[in-house]
């Protein structure tokens, strides 16, 4: 009992200086790049202090557990700043049973890489590089023979690390190699760290796989000599960097492409709704149209964010629905705009060999013979309206010879051979009221059906003039 309560004083005690020393260490020791520069916990790092010296007194070594890496997030978020993008090289995939034969780091300082490290290790005596490892890092047994061992080789990658975060593509390989040298050799370093790997798969997802070499291709990077410390180191910082502005970019991206995605069903929900009811057809594809030209001005972002992702591009059916409605409607020439722009962003149309190009000179082609058959029916019509106003003009004048309203046309009572005008009467049937005689008869005698009527006889008044004046 006594022994128990002796021991937790201890504890307490040894922990509580720890704390004070480290804060005192902060606070005077100013090194190189301690602006604003990410670090551990420090109670972390005492509470390992404290369980270090305790295994020490029993005579037994510290066996680290490394944490779990930091989120890419909280990286880009705090840590972007500064940190060491590294890469280790080992004689195999057990961290237990296999040894660190290279160490390869770049210390990064706003995007900007200030210092590297590089060493070989050698594995320690009777220990050799198995074929398989050197045939894939090319590292041989004679190559690390004059290399430092353990003992001096992680010392100094702890020194080049200070309190640097560290990043790694799939750093918990990297750190459980770490943590078993941290423990053989009785360094009670713990490390805060982020995985490349996972950056990668979150912010390309699209890519095939997350490999290295895969993600370098997909963002432009060459790696030196794959496999080799510090050239892998290098296109971590590549990867974490292009990562970062990849986050960035996406944020702004990313609603574009959601937004591209909604307009999409809904410009095909409705034109199938449109399709089953042509009630108010008009208002729909306007409606339709609408919400087309609205997904036309998101085809750079959607595609930037496609990009970032590693996925293919749409391909924006919402040019060839615009295309199908402006052509229905004979306004071919919104129809080729519609077309140019596609063109102009690379928008494919794989229902013809010649694509959008092809599409829009058969448009072209269609609206000339619209246009001359618009112009056919034109002249047709006015063709039409010329025999139409001849018609009319034949009419009138047919009309202007007939009777007047009531067949009030004035009539003459000639004498019997015609030659001497007796009487001139308003019409026709106040004549034959007055001759008492049927006005049939008058008429017939005017118009020259019989020469006489009551013994008289008869002309019109305006062809007994045409007929004098013509002798």
């Amino acid at each position: 009992m006594y022994f128990i309560v002796a021991f937790v004083f201890i504890l307490f005690f040894v922990i509580r200086a720890s704390v004070k020393s480290l804060k005192k260490s902060e606070d005077s020791d100013i090194k190189p790049f301690s602006e604003d520069k990410p670090r551990v916990d420090g109670y972390a790092h005492a509470k390992m202090l404290a369980e270090n010296e305790l295994q020490k007194s029993k005579g037994t070594s510290v066996v680290l557990e490394a944490p779990p890496p930091i989120s890419p997030e909280d990286f880009f978020q705090k840590h972007l700043k500064a940190y060491v993008s590294f890469d280790l090289e080992t004689t195999g995939f057990d961290a237990e049973s296999c040894r660190i034969i290279e160490i390869g780091a770049v210390k990064v300082w706003d995007g900007q890489i200030v210092d590297t490290f590089q060493t070989f290790v050698n594995p320690g005596i009777g220990r050799h590089i198995p074929p398989e490892a050197s045939a894939i890092n090319h590292i041989t047994d004679d190559m690390v023979a004059s290399a430092p061992f353990y003992g001096t080789a992680i010392p100094s990658f702890v020194e080049f690390i200070e309190d640097f975060p560290l990043v790694a593509h799939n750093a918990v390989f990297d750190i459980k190699f770490m943590y078993a040298a941290f423990s053989e050799l009785d360094i009670p370093k713990p490390l805060l760290f982020a995985d490349s790997l996972k950056m990668a798969r979150q912010c390309f997802p699209g890519l095939p796989n997350k490999k290295l070499a895969t993600v370098c291709d997909h963002i432009g990077h060459q790696i030196g000599q794959a496999h080799r410390a510090l050239d892998d180191a290098k296109a971590v910082h590549a990867i974490v960097q292009a990562c970062a502005s990849a986050a960035s970019d996406k944020l702004e991206v990313e609603k574009a492409y959601q937004l591209h995605m909604k307009l999409s069903t809904q410009i095909e929900d409705q034109y199938k709704f449109a399709q089953e009811h042509t009630d108010d057809a008009d208002a729909q594809m306007d409606a339709i149209l609408a919400l087309c030209y609205q997904d036309f001005s998101l085809v750079d972002q959607v595609r930037r964010y496609c990009e970032l992702c590693g996925w293919p591009a749409p391909a924006f059916h919402s040019f060839n629905r615009a295309i199908i409605i402006l052509t229905k409607r004979k306004d071919f020439d919104a129809a080729i705009s519609v077309c140019q722009q596609a063109i102009d962003k690379d928008i494919p149309y794989p229902s013809l060999p010649g694509g959008m190009a092809e599409r829009k000179e058969k448009l072209v082609a269609r609206k000339n013979a619209n246009a001359q058959k618009e112009q056919r029916l034109q002249e047709q019509a006015a063709a039409r309206e010329v025999r139409k106003a001849k018609q009319e003009e034949k009419k009138a004048a047919v009309e202007n010879k007939r009777p007047t309203p009531g067949n009030k046309r004035p009539v003459l009572q000639l004498s019997f051979d015609g030659t001497e005008i007796i009487k001139e009467y308003e019409s026709v049937a106040s004549a034959a009221k007055e001759m008492e005689i049927d006005k049939s008869c008058i008429r017939d005698a005017a118009k020259g059906k019989q020469k006489h009527a009551a013994g008289y006889s008869w002309k019109y008044a305006d062809e007994y003039t045409r007929v004098g004046t013509s002798s």
